[in-house]
C-alpha cells in the first residue's frame, strides 16, 4: 500500500470490471461501493490507480452518475493556476487525464474503446495520421445542460457508452445532444465490454 489504498487497488480491475461488479455482489452493491469511495472522500484525485474509479459508473448502466463524478473532479481539483494540476503530473498523466475527459471520451487501459461522456467543448476535431478526421460535437452545452440526453453516430442513433477505437480512426461525426436531465435511456442497457468478452 506504498502508492494506494485498499480502495484504490480493489477497483482498479480495467480489464475485467464486469466481474468486479458482479464478485462485489451487482450493480445495487456496486454503485453503493462507488457511492462510499467518492461521497467519504476515499477517492484520490492525484494518483493512477484512481484513473478510471469516476467511469465506473458505466458497467453498471450509469454513465450519468460517472459524469456528474468525472465534472466534479475537474471542477474542484483543476484549474488554470501554477497549481492547477492536482499531485504529480507524472510525465503528463495528470493532464491527459484531464484532457480526455474535457472532449468526452477515455480511453479504458489495455483495451480497444473509450467511454463516452459529457465533454467541456462543443466541437472537437482528432486528425488522424491517415488523413481522416473525427468530430465531436456537442449540441445545447451549456453550463446547466451537463447531461447527455442521446448520442448519433454519423447521424445514426448510438445507444452504447463507448467507441472503438477503429471507430474513430475510419472518421466521422459524433454528436452528443445535452440537456439539464439525463434521458434514462442512453447508455442504460449498454455495458463496455471486458476482455473476457473478447476472443483472444
Amino acid at each position: 500500500f506504498y502508492e494506494a489504498n485498499s480502495w484504490e487497488y480493489s477497483l482498479s480491475v480495467p480489464h475485467d470490471v464486469a466481474k468486479l461488479v458482479a464478485l462485489t455482489g451487482g450493480r445495487e452493491a456496486f454503485l453503493r461501493r462507488l457511492d462510499v469511495l467518492f461521497d467519504r472522500g476515499l477517492y484520490n484525485v492525484a494518483n493512477e490507480p484512481s484513473f478510471l474509479s469516476p467511469n465506473l459508473y458505466h458497467w453498471i448502466g450509469r454513465p450519468d452518475l460517472s459524469n456528474e463524478r468525472i465534472h466534479s473532479i475537474i471542477d474542484n481539483n483543476y484549474n488554470t493556476t501554477a497549481s492547477g494540476i492536482p499531485g504529480n503530473d507524472d510525465s503528463g498523466a495528470m493532464s491527459s487525464w484531464l484532457a480526455f475527459h474535457l472532449i468526452g471520451l477515455y480511453p479504458n487501459a489495455g483495451q480497444s474503446y473509450y467511454l463516452i461522456n459529457a465533454p467541456y467543448f462543443s466541437k472537437t476535431t482528432l486528425r488522424q495520421e491517415n488523413g481522416n478526421a473525427f468530430i465531436i460535437l456537442t449540441e445545447n452545452l451549456t453550463k446547466q445542460n451537463r447531461h447527455i440526453v442521446s448520442v448519433k453516430l454519423n447521424g445514426e442513433n448510438y445507444s452504447q457508452s463507448w467507441i472503438e477505437h477503429k471507430d474513430i480512426v475510419k472518421g466521422g461525426i459524433l454528436t452528443i445532444t445535452m440537456g439539464q436531465k439525463p434521458s434514462g435511456i442512453w447508455g442504460k442497457d449498454s455495458i463496455p465490454p471486458s476482455l473476457s468478452d473478447r476472443e483472444l
